[in-house]
């Protein structure tokens, strides 16, 4: 077929990542912390994000141990700490991605040009192509030029995060 997907794909219902109005939850990795609570030992939900060096517990002798982290695909709903509901779903080809696609995309803006990811040391010119380099180290080295169609999926914090 040689023309738009858009024409013959519903991407409300066709879309494995959910349908607007679903609720999505945040994973990420994370582990367990037991406290005492008036005595009473409580485990409790830990984030490598906020503190990797975390200690799970501390023996009698006052020995710390280290969280023992679980990665995020492991992480069950209860655990998380973000909801997010989707809002919006589109199909698009990649290489269309907007300025604005690319900033919600986490592209992080310096004073002498944008950075595909906060630790990156390579500057672009424009968020597009920082998002460019961004793909391509996740998906490999010409897999911008494949330009494949991806879901475009809008959402609304509704629980957790920076609301």
């Amino acid at each position: 077929y040689k023309g738009t997907i858009k024409n013959f794909v519903d991407s409300n219902q066709v879309c494995p990542f959910g349908k607007v109005g679903d609720q999505l939850f945040v994973q990420e990795t994370y582990g367990t912390k037991i406290r005492s609570l008036g005595g009473t030992p409580h485990e409790s939900f830990v984030y490598k994000a906020d503190n990797p060096n975390e200690i799970a517990y501390y023996d009698c002798k006052g020995m710390g141990y280290p969280v023992r982290w679980k990665p995020s695909s492991r992480m069950p709903r209860k655990a998380s700490r973000i909801l997010l509901e989707i809002t919006n779903i589109s199909l698009e080809l990649l290489n269309n991605i907007s300025e604005e696609s690319a900033k919600a995309e986490g592209i992080v803006e310096t004073i002498k040009g944008w950075k595909p990811y906060q630790a990156s040391k390579r500057l672009c010119s424009s968020p597009e192509l920082a998002f460019k380099l961004l793909w391509e180290q996740y998906k490999g080295s010409k897999s911008w030029n494949e330009n494949p169609w991806v879901w475009v999926i809008e959402f609304k914090v509704i629980q957790g995060g920076d609301q």
